[in-house]
């Protein structure tokens, strides 16, 4: 009976989220092009200044900002046609302009195309050119679709266009961000201490989060997972129903996600469960060693795959609904667009970590031994502290092995994408580096799990 109940949840919660995305999507679609045209002109000009890929400089370390992308997205928000708004984001199309649209090219299997004028001899595309050709009076007649992907995104960025440009944007999104990170941390102080609240967010200063302000690309992957995070911050008591939650962080993350650093939706909030986990509900009461490893094995690979189900199916909807609405071959598009990004004789999965720990840089792998050094310094730094930790360190060694086990986990997981996304992990090394801040993320918290005093009853956080 319970599993039908649940099952039943998860039905539940997929029909009722395909019909907001539906539905926000159709009317995000209904407001005119014409409403956005002056920001949008605003804004391919700020990209043809910065190009196609902006390079931020942050204390010495370089952060590329992928303003191909952004400016893909800004297109296709400008490209809906307002007159046959569910056709326009079901489709997905960039440079399209009624009345001067002269040939729509479908989905291709591999990468998307651009107008004639927009690619050099290797077939290399130029989108922030493309936008500001488009933009500027260029008689572009060729209309690409991106019907692959469901661009949830359009749903705040075609209002956020109609009243602003990317620069506005730019700063809503930092102040949103600064908002996360304040919320998180304290929250996070409030359920499990001062410490697991610094030790959680300075992975995210590692790899220079406030920068992700600046693009468009990933930057909703991030939001997403830190108000995930925040949502079961104030909803961890509700343990039986997390499964269905992180269901549901899956399927946002479909709806959004461009294949851009989807795994923090995933890491960030299982991260979070785990840590409540084990200070409010007393997983150092147990007293059966089998049973608590069972239990924390048992809870990552349940939330693990009920976010994959989440994303998987999501995705799988989108191209049933395209075929379904306009009969149009994505489905298979779409199945050989992954295997391409996954599979690739020429790239050595030793080249695709070698490319993406270039990118993520040597500063975040100093900070986080200093962080190591330091935090297990001040965890010994008191006599009494010492003391009271090294007999809980000795009374509990077993506990803490299998309590870090999770983590240990989490931190894998970025790897284990890196070596099944490989050629996808190589070529956009430049931003998919950034899911490491999971490995980075998964070591404190083995450091905090090891070297941290049992929590009390009274208080459900650490002393």
């Amino acid at each position: 009976m319970d599993t039908l109940k649940t099952i039943l949840k998860y039905v539940v919660s997929f029909i009722v989220l395909l019909i907001i995305f539906f539905g926000s999507l159709t009317i995000t679609s209904l407001i005119p092009s014409s409403n956005l045209k002056n920001n949008v002109i605003k804004t391919s000009e700020i990209y043809k200044e910065e190009g196609e890929k902006k390079i931020a400089k942050v204390f010495g370390k370089e952060e590329t900002i992928f303003i191909f992308t952004d400016a893909l997205m800004v297109n296709t928000a400008y490209s809906i046609d307002s007159e046959h708004p569910i056709e326009s984001f079901v489709l997905a199309r960039k440079n399209y302009i009624p009345g001067q649209t002269q040939v729509v090219h479908e989905d291709s299997q591999y990468n998307l195309g651009a107008s004639k004028n927009y690619k050099d001899a290797n077939e290399n595309v130029f989108q922030a050119a493309e936008l500001y050709g488009l933009m500027h009076g260029e008689d572009i007649v060729d209309s690409y679709e991106y019907a692959r992907y469901w661009h949830g995104y359009l749903v705040f960025l075609r209002p956020l266009l109609a009243i602003m440009s990317i620069q506005g944007i730019r700063a809503l999104n930092f102040i949103i961000i600064c908002a996360c990170i304040v919320a998180l941390f304290f929250l996070i102080r409030k359920k499990c201490g001062f410490r697991a609240a610094v030790l959680f967010l300075l992975p995210l200063v590692m790899i220079d989060i406030f920068v992700l302000s600046l693009g468009l690309s990933d930057v909703y992957d991030m939001i997403i997972a830190m108000v995930a995070s925040i949502v079961l911050l104030e909803l961890i008591d509700v343990r039986e129903d997390a499964g269905v939650m992180f269901f549901i962080f899956g399927c946002l993350t479909s709806f959004i996600d461009l294949f851009t650093i989807p795994l923090v939706t995933l890491c960030l909030p299982l991260t979070v469960f785990f840590l409540v986990k084990h200070r409010k509900f007393g997983i150092y009461e147990e007293k059966d060693l089998k049973q608590k490893f069972i239990s924390e094995f048992g809870s990552f690979v349940v939330l693990c795959y009920s976010w994959a189900l989440g994303y998987i199916l999501t995705w799988a909807a989108k191209w049933f609904i395209t075929e379904a609405l306009f009969d149009k071959n994505i489905i298979s598009s779409a199945l050989e667009q992954v295997k391409y990004r996954s599979v690739s004789e020429k790239i050595t999965y030793g080249l695709v970590l070698s490319r993406n720990f270039k990118f993520l840089g040597i500063g975040p792998i100093i900070l986080l031994i200093i962080t190591i050094a330091a935090d297990i310094g001040i965890s010994f730094y008191k006599k009494k502290d010492k003391k009271v930790l090294m007999e809980e360190i000795k009374k509990n060694m077993k506990e803490r092995l299998i309590n870090i086990i999770p983590f240990a986990l989490i931190s894998i997981i970025p790897f284990v994408w890196l070596f099944v996304v490989k050629q996808h992990s190589a070529i956009h090394a430049f931003f998919v580096n950034r899911i490491l801040v999971i490995f980075l993320l998964g070591i404190l918290m083995i450091v905090y799990e090891l070297f941290s005093i049992k929590p009390t009853a009274e208080k459900g956080k650490m002393d």
